[in-house]
């Protein structure tokens, strides 16, 4: 048995609209996380409202906000990051949280947007090349290994990735790079050149490089050395995911 609300009686259609929140079948003076959106007229621009996926198009999603409330969301609205397959991260039925940027009630039209940089106010933007400095340190995640170094995928950043060429994998001479990391390692970085014409930063992961920042309390990173991996090796990085170095 299942206690529901009758909210909307299509006539016509012969439809039902039924709710089961607690809020309608319980007591109306319960709290409610999420108000019930019954027609564009409770929706203002900046809003930030939940619903779920009601459909991945090749333009965007849509998603459902209440019983006949639909929001469009562009692909350039979904992420601040690149996506590269962004229909891979969404599915019907997928619980959504946006901010209202359009309401058009004689269209009938909603758009939204899913971007942490419109939703939250503590938000902190991706890392591009452009904000590489030498000095900085950055962790990051191994893409690939290869027998010349490994690949490198900067964290929080706009497809920043580079290599970590093998004699800087460690401050001790490393022979074979697979015997010191793996896919999927947790790596921290510090930035030691920055090439602005190829677009290659050179990062140092050796031990002796965060020693060195931390007695000079440059270190931004309270994790320790332990915590990152294997050996703090060094990488090349770069925007180009298949640069590789020939020494």
């Amino acid at each position: 048995v299942l206690r529901v609300c009758i909210v909307d009686v299509d006539a016509p259609n012969k439809k039902l609209t039924l709710s089961t929140r607690p809020s309608k079948v319980l007591s109306s003076s319960l709290p409610v996380k999420d108000p019930q959106i019954l027609s564009l007229s409770q929706l203002k621009v900046n809003d930030v409202v939940r619903g779920f996926v009601k459909n991945v198009a090749d333009q965007g999603l849509f998603v459902s906000l209440g019983p006949s409330v639909t929001a469009f969301v562009r692909v350039s609205d979904l992420s601040d990051a690149y996506i590269k397959d962004w229909k891979s991260s969404f599915e019907v039925d997928q619980l959504v949280r946006g901010k209202i940027l359009n309401v058009d009630v004689p269209l009938n039209h909603v758009q939204m947007s899913l971007k942490a940089s419109i939703m939250d106010e503590n938000y902190v933007p991706p890392i591009t090349f452009s904000d590489l400095k030498p000095g900085q340190i950055l962790t990051g995640k191994v893409r690939k290994v290869e027998d010349f170094g490994a690949f490198i995928d900067v964290d929080n950043s706009i497809r920043v990735s580079g290599l970590c060429h093998r004699s800087e994998i460690a401050d001790q001479r490393v022979q074979d790079v697979r015997k010191v990391y793996e896919e999927g390692d947790v790596v921290k970085a510090v930035v030691l050149e920055v090439d602005t014409e190829k677009r290659r930063v050179s990062f140092g992961l050796k031990a002796s490089y965060f020693k060195d920042a931390a007695s000079d309390g440059e270190s931004g990173d309270e994790e320790s050395d332990s915590d990152v991996g294997g050996a703090e090796p060094e990488a090349v990085a770069s925007e180009d995911d298949d640069e590789t170095e020939d020494s």
